[in-house]
């Protein structure tokens, strides 16, 4: 048991090592790319274990909530990190308003991906969702695509 669990905390701190200083980075290869969204999965997949840790909950969440935006803007949405990245927030204690907010940003670095639009449609359901008991109404999807419309342009 001893075994498994150290093996837990040195997935983990190799994942936060991993997004911190792969992120830092100018221009992210494919390489490094592929060690941040491996670094998303192990987060996920741990989650069990330091999701019940206070304080380390709360490390790898203001972690992730600031490199998440970097990410987002240096990766076309086409090659599947921002939904990675997006998957996690939305299992994460950050507030859906940050998360919509923050898939507006990502639209507005790649507006002419479809992708880019798919996620917030995807994010901007789940935020008004949050607010109104997990129903979204037609005004919560016009509020959507006109946000979609401002920030493509």
């Amino acid at each position: 048991m001893q075994a498994a669990e150290e093996a837990t905390k040195s997935r983990i701190q190799q994942a936060r090592n991993t997004l911190a200083t792969n992120i830092s980075r100018e221009n992210l290869d494919e390489q490094r790319k592929q060690k941040i969204a491996q670094a998303f999965r192990d987060l996920q997949e741990t989650k069990p274990y330091w999701s019940g840790r206070v304080i380390l909950a709360a490390q790898i969440y203001q972690e992730v909530s600031q490199v998440a935006p970097s990410i987002l803007s240096k990766v076309s949405p086409t090659e599947g990190l921002h939904e990675i990245v997006f998957d996690f927030l939305i299992s994460s204690a950050i507030p859906s308003q940050e998360l919509y907010n923050l898939a507006l940003s990502a639209l507005e670095t790649h507006p002419s991906e479809p992708k880019s639009k798919q996620l917030v449609l995807k994010i901007g359901r789940y935020h008004f969702g949050k607010l109104r008991g997990g129903k979204v109404t037609i005004y919560d999807e016009q509020a959507i695509q006109n946000d979609i419309q401002v920030r493509s342009k």
